[in-house]
């Protein structure tokens, strides 16, 4: 008697079992997103393998962006991201939340992804950067929890004290 038919195991293969179940709901890391991902080159013929997976995105039936919680620890596969802003926005998220400090991420953190801040608190002071050819307004979220509306030149920055 074969030894699947004795322990009573469903044999599988990715050529019967890929679930890709598309996550619709709002994700932690794809908050800042508007329209597509561009994942670059990509992969082909990732499948998500556990029905714990949540799948982001998904380019033509093939996994680009998902995200796995098992015990205390959590992952998160990208398939490709060649540098954007909208990118640096969304692998900067996808590490918050592997690290589960979801809660701190607003802490000298900017709401315009074409601005970043650099915060130095021994010095007394932050500094908000706009990485665009174009003015930029922000918010930037202080440690303190309190915001500081920022309107910046082309490729310009403005020290603050904090």
């Amino acid at each position: 008697m074969p030894i699947l038919s004795r322990l009573r195991l469903k044999p599988t293969s990715l050529s019967l079992d890929k679930y890709n179940t598309l996550h619709e709901d709002a994700h932690f890391i794809t908050e800042d997103q508007d329209g597509s991902i561009d994942f670059g080159e990509s992969m082909k013929y990732v499948y998500q393998a556990d029905r714990n997976t949540t799948v982001l995105a998904m380019e033509e039936g093939d996994v680009t962006l998902s995200a796995h919680e098992f015990g205390r620890g959590r992952s998160v596969y990208v398939a490709g991201l060649p540098y954007s802003p909208e990118n640096t926005r969304l692998l900067l998220r996808a590490i918050y939340w592997a690290a589960s400090r979801e809660a701190d991420i607003k802490t000298w953190y900017t709401t315009n992804i074409q601005t970043e801040c650099a915060a130095y608190p021994e010095a007394s002071k932050f500094v908000v950067i706009n990485n665009s050819y174009e003015k930029q307004e922000t918010t930037v979220y202080k440690d303190d929890g309190t915001e500081v509306k920022v309107t910046l030149e082309p490729m310009g920055y403005k020290w603050l004290e904090i």
